[in-house]
């Protein structure tokens, strides 16, 4: 399914293509007559070409969606949603252990837990993002992505401030980014 889609798309592209060219008639050193009945003979097959055109097209891209959704339901049986909302909860849980223990923690120790979420966890999940609006819609990717994307600054501003030696004011970034992917973890239940 996911090759005749794709060939829909490229022969609607094509088609629309040769369709939207027949609509150009140059100007000639001809005269008026003739340039009427070369006229009147490129467009007559214009209009169809490329209503075919986006016809193919359309058809094409609905078709690659709905493979989209197929193979995104068909791993194991799973909701759409499942590797995102595991993930969303894996990282709230490591950021709420590191919230509870940012205090107890050595400086140095709890710079590089946060280094390592951020390198491991929460880049598995952002470098999927465009996967999860595809599959949830831009609404849902938007109120889910917003609180995703700042925890995983706050993090980031924590580590960067911990790095230059100002661990006492940074701590603080760990409680908003906590509240922020709490928030992500709510939205995403609510798809």
């Amino acid at each position: 399914m996911k090759i005749l889609s794709l060939l829909l798309v490229i022969a609607g592209f094509c088609l629309g293509t040769l369709g939207a060219a027949g609509y150009n008639v140059p100007e000639d050193d001809v005269t008026a007559e003739v340039q009427e009945k070369k006229k009147l003979q490129e467009t007559t097959w214009a209009t169809p070409l490329f209503a075919g055109g986006l016809v193919l097209l359309v058809v094409g891209g609905v078709l690659q969606k709905q493979a989209k959704g197929a193979a995104a339901s068909s791993e194991d049986g799973a909701h759409p949603t499942a590797f995102f909302r595991a993930q969303i909860d894996t990282i709230r849980r490591m950021v709420v252990d590191l919230d509870q223990r940012k205090d107890a923690l050595d400086q140095g120790e709890l710079r590089d837990l946060v280094g390592d979420l951020i390198g491991r966890e929460f880049f598995e999940l952002t470098s999927r993002h465009e996967e999860f609006a595809g599959i949830v819609g831009f609404t849902h990717y938007a109120r889910v992505w917003e609180h995703v994307a700042s925890a995983e600054r706050l993090l980031n501003r924590y580590w960067s401030m911990a790095t230059d030696g100002h661990h006492d004011e940074a701590r603080q970034e760990i409680e908003y980014a906590r509240k922020s992917i709490e928030r992500a973890h709510e939205a995403v239940q609510q798809i």
